[in-house]
Formats: C-alpha cells, structure tokens, sequence
C-alpha cells in the first residue's frame, strides 16, 4: 500500500511552498541580520566590560 505525501498532507503542495518561498528567505535574511546586529554589539559590550574589570582590578586604563 503506497500513499503519496498529499494523503498524509493534503495542505502540502507545490504551490503553497513556492508561495512562501520569498517569505522565508525574508525570514532568514531579517534573522541573518539581527545576528550580525546582536553579535556587535555583544562583542562591544564585552570588550567595555574587561576593560571596566581590568580597571578596576589594575587602576590603570587598558587601551586596546
């Protein structure tokens, strides 16, 4: 007994994935570029912290 895939999922069809194509590549493009957006400025708030730590633990000012 073979069934297709459209018994099992009659919603999952050809047309319905090419139309949400362009949807989930703006999807991953947006979320692509939320993490480039959140890794800088967690890369930035890191380097503020060693530097506040190695202030306070040195009382010297840490130029990187």
């Amino acid at each position: 007994m073979n069934l297709s895939v459209k018994d099992y999922h009659p919603q999952l069809s050809v047309p319905s994935v090419r139309e949400s194509f362009p949807q989930a590549f703006f999807l991953e493009k947006s979320l692509s570029f939320f993490w480039k957006i959140l890794g800088a400025s967690l890369l930035k708030f890191s380097k503020f912290c060693y530097e506040l730590s190695y202030y306070l633990l040195t009382g010297h000012l840490k130029w990187l």
